[in-house]
């Protein structure tokens, strides 16, 4: 059995290549080439990473290998971390795909190797049926594809996909009505799935209800909405995790694409602020007209930063976003939320740091964050006599005959003599 690597980073390959060797596991790795050298009787499979999801490469390079007949039915092991909704949206269409975390993780990995040589062994005969309906389809062998189709409709993997197919195979015959039934029913399964609602509109088409075709283009959801959608999502992931040129990357990336989107702007200038990069001058008219949303955004971004432990990038945002917004006394609020925010989750050193840094700065009449202070204060202390005290009883517990030797010497001299 052969695992197909196709355009994984080489870290990853590595990290492959030693586990197996060291574990003398019975695989073998290979750089993908083409699809007749990869062997489904024989349990291959394709790897595939989603190494830059921001730019949807990973579930792109699976719409590529399933387009391709001959991999219709190829397990895939699919490295990614989850997937943003509108990106879902795609890899939702796409069936025999075992997802593995990232980051890397060779023992899930394996795992999911594991699972995937079982399905392969327990369902040979509907991959060779599956793979045979894709090869018929390419070369417009419609009847003997739908024959295939009804053989293993019942041991077929994917309700979803199982609809979808035979509402092409249908439409190709022009069956509009069954083909409506079934396309139908995998919209049932999936809403919002690209493909089915492309599919639906075709059948409109066909039927010459323009008014119904047109009504089915207008619900689909749009490729350049998913791919701008999925660009802002991870520019708000990179930032909160404190990648904050990754997340201008993805953020510049999206307002290519809508330079209007404000969303989008307000994203850009916090991790610009972050980086250093924004030039106050540049950003205030912008930051002034946009005042009380970009106020409130930072605070959300701060927070999302410190609750996930980026706390210099949280605290870079807030010292660069108190120079630029338009406000007075805003950096002792700013403190005060972040300190409430450790405080929630429990992290009373770094809470007591932040109230501090608030009280410093607030105005004289301000006397939330001292309170705030000295509450994490007493419970900090009443958390560590509590520690003390707890260690004391386990030792006075823990006196007694186990440890006393002296006396264990003098029990066993005892029972020899007696």
């Amino acid at each position: 059995m052969k695992m197909h690597l196709f355009q994984t980073p080489p870290e990853i390959q590595e990290g492959l290549q030693l586990f197996i060797e060291f574990y003398q596991m019975p695989y073998g790795l290979t750089d993908f080439q083409n699809a007749a050298l990869v062997d489904s009787t024989d349990g291959d499979v394709l790897v595939v990473c989603n190494c830059d999801p921001e730019r949807l490469d990973g579930v792109q390079k699976l719409q590529k290998i399933r387009s391709l007949p001959e991999l219709s039915a190829t397990p895939i092991i699919f490295l990614s971390e989850n997937l943003s909704e509108h990106a879902s949206i795609l890899y939702q269409d796409l069936d025999l795909i075992f997802r593995s975390e990232l980051p890397f993780q060779s023992g899930h990995f394996f795992s999911t190797i594991e699972k995937v040589q079982a399905f392969v062994l327990n369902n040979q005969d509907v991959l060779n049926g599956i793979r045979q309906i894709h090869e018929d389809i390419s070369v417009k062998k419609f009847k003997s594809a739908f024959q295939t189709l009804n053989r293993i409709a019942k041991q077929y993997p994917s309700e979803f996909r199982l609809n979808l197919l035979f509402g092409r195979l249908y439409l190709e015959g022009s069956n509009f009505e069954k083909a409506m039934h079934f396309t139908k029913r995998s919209l049932h399964l999936s809403p919002k799935s690209l493909e089915a609602n492309n599919l639906l509109a075709s059948i409109y088409f066909k039927m010459g209800d323009k008014t119904a075709y047109r009504q089915a283009i207008d619900h689909t959801t749009k490729m350049a909405e998913i791919i701008l959608q999925n660009l802002i999502h991870w520019g708000d992931i990179y930032l909160e995790k404190g990648n904050s040129k990754k997340s201008i990357t993805a953020y510049e990336a999206a307002l290519e694409k809508d330079p209007n989107n404000l969303a989008v702007k307000q994203g850009l200038l916090a991790a610009q602020l972050i980086e250093g990069r924004s030039s106050i001058t540049e950003s205030r008219e912008f930051a002034e007209n946009q005042s009380m949303e970009l106020a409130r955004l930072f605070n959300l971004k701060g927070i999302s930063m410190a609750e996930a432990g980026n706390y210099p990038a949280a605290e870079r945002l807030y010292k660069n976003a108190i120079n630029l917004l338009p406000y007075e006394n805003l950096e002792h609020k700013l403190w005060l939320n972040l300190g409430l925010c450790m405080k929630k989750k429990g992290n009373l050193q770094r809470a007591a740091e932040y109230f501090e840094k608030s009280d410093r700065c607030a105005p004289p009449e301000y006397n939330r964050a001292q309170s705030q202070l000295k509450a994490v204060e007493q419970q900090i202390q009443s958390d560590q006599e509590r520690s003390v005290n707890f260690a004391n009883e386990m030792r006075i517990s823990q006196k007694g005959d186990t440890l006393n030797y002296a006396k264990m010497k003098e029990k066993k001299s005892h029972s020899k003599t007696g």
